[in-house]
């Protein structure tokens, strides 16, 4: 009778085989040097491109608030 459980217990489908590998799943490493999608240079000149905007944005509004006046 115990027989008969232990068959059917290693019968089941419940129970995976013991061969079965497993294996871990690793994300793809980013290549180094890319952020956003950008190299170093792309990135630099957005940068000083963003700078200048503000510079310039800047000497507007002060030239609008009439902070300063030109000649």
């Amino acid at each position: 009778m115990l027989d008969d459980f232990r068959k059917e217990a290693n019968a089941s489908p419940y129970f995976e085989d013991e061969t079965t590998e497993y294996f871990e799943e690793v994300p793809p490493a980013s290549p180094r040097g890319k952020l956003l999608g950008m190299t170093a240079a792309q990135r630099l000149l957005i940068a000083i491109m963003l700078f200048m905007m503000t510079c310039i944005v800047g000497s507007l509004m002060l030239l609008v608030f009439e902070r300063v006046v030109p000649f």
